[in-house]
């Protein structure tokens, strides 16, 4: 996804967290986590002159705006940190599908063709999984270590790691638009 340079659209009235958040979206973290670096360089890509000094991309204005988009006065539009990588929240997901076509990002692809390899395979794998179609069903009685289990995770991993793994596949069947699949993460979120 490229999103034009500054000078062909607006992008100078937003904010330096409104573009670390379309960059964030243009890599696609909305499927998979992205580390700091890479989005400072597609931020430097989008607005040089305020993420660069000179030719060269400058990391600590992208941290700062991913820190910013982080923060609840603009409704958390990203999640993680320097160490994780980062993700884009719901709101950041919904936020960016509201506005990145007006300046000039596009309309995303859908299907499992629209995210990397290993997330798509996750998302298959997990719809052959015994708990989806317990889910299905109406079954709903699951323990953390059978979830763990359906997200190819040791029995025994921990609750955290658990909740991280279903935020990602859940900003990955959106972009697929795997309604039934986001319907399941969400409810696993809530219940696990």
């Amino acid at each position: 996804m490229v999103i034009r340079d500054i000078e062909s659209q607006p992008l100078d009235r937003l904010s330096n967290w409104q573009i670390a958040v379309l960059a964030l979206y243009a890599l696609g973290g909305a499927a998979a986590r992205w580390q700091s670096e890479d989005v400072a360089l597609k931020c430097y890509e989008i607005a040089p002159r305020r993420f660069g000094w000179g030719e060269y991309p400058q990391l600590e204005p992208a941290r700062m705006a991913l820190r910013d988009a982080k923060k609840q006065k603009h409704g958390v539009l990203v999640a993680g940190d320097e160490a994780k990588g980062w993700l884009l929240t719901r709101e950041g997901l919904a936020w960016c599908e509201e506005n990145a076509e007006s300046y000039g990002a596009g309309r995303p692809r859908r299907g499992l063709s629209a995210l990397a390899e290993p997330e798509a395979r996750a998302l298959v794998q997990l719809t052959e999984h015994r708990l989806f179609e317990q889910w299905r069903r109406g079954e709903y009685d699951m323990e953390l270590y059978e979830v763990a289990d359906a997200l190819r995770f040791p029995a025994d991993a921990p609750q955290s790691a658990v909740h991280r793994r279903v935020d990602e596949l859940a900003g990955a069947a959106h972009v697929a638009g795997l309604r039934d699949m986001q319907r399941f993460l969400e409810w696993l979120k809530l219940t696990v």
